[in-house]
């Protein structure tokens, strides 16, 4: 049984570290979403059963993989995928949903994913952190015997060896458990994983705002052109 947190300070000041080193978006404006669109479209987004995600890291060719998935109830799922090839680092956020989405405006059913490429860390000090916290050793949940659903799951593969584990979501499970000390490893490795994604996280919701005017300004176009055809307007 885990009895106390081993590194916890330490982590805790690399993870504030990241958030500090995190360098701000610089991006120009764009004249329409579909720009974006095309730029962050995610190309290989399907996983072994053709719907959006990953294919299994068994596939991976990299000498070291690294996923953390974060997922809601309502079928949205994150991804961040970092890899080594080469002892060069890469880091990029997955961004999908698993369920089928209805566009109104081009009247069909279509699933889009997006890749955001991570910048502005050092990821040779992003691997030591989520090491000292834990990443490799952590258990998955069900040791604590508690029911969870698996907000989050983190697999890796290092050597051919792949591993996965999965845990719930730990605000509510520290509310509940305040002196579990397992929780307050998944607590700081979340931390990590946060620091690291803000950067693309925002230049995403960023370009969904963008995305977000131009099919509701598609939408009323539409919407005025179908009633001048029935002689409403």
């Amino acid at each position: 049984m885990i009895t106390k947190l081993d590194g916890f300070l330490t982590v805790a000041l690399i993870c504030c570290f990241l958030l500090a080193d995190a360098q701000e978006v610089g991006r120009k404006a764009y004249k329409s979403s579909r720009k974006l669109v095309e730029t962050h479209l995610c190309k290989e987004c399907l996983d072994d059963g053709g719907l959006p995600g990953l294919p299994d890291i068994q596939k991976s060719k990299s000498e070291l993989e690294i996923r953390w998935f974060s997922r809601n109830h309502g079928g949205k799922e994150n991804a961040l995928k970092i890899t080594r090839q080469n002892n060069v680092y890469e880091a990029h956020i997955y961004l999908y949903q698993r369920v089928n989405t209805y566009d109104r405006v081009k009247k069909e059913w279509f699933i889009r994913s997006f890749k955001y490429n991570v910048t502005g860390h050092d990821l040779d000090s992003v691997m030591n952190a989520l090491t000292q916290a834990g990443i490799f050793t952590l258990p998955d949940q069900t040791v604590t015997k508690t029911r969870f659903f698996k907000a989050n799951e983190v697999h890796f593969k290092v050597n051919d060896e792949v591993r996965k584990y999965s845990f719930g979501y730990v605000d509510e499970n520290l509310q509940q458990y305040p002196d579990e000390v397992l929780f307050k490893k998944y607590d700081a490795l979340l931390k990590i994983f946060y620091a690291l994604t803000k950067e693309a996280f925002d230049c995403y919701h960023a370009d969904m705002e963008i995305e977000s005017k131009r099919i509701n300004k598609l939408a009323k176009k539409n919407l005025r052109m179908r009633r001048k055809e029935k002689g409403l307007d």
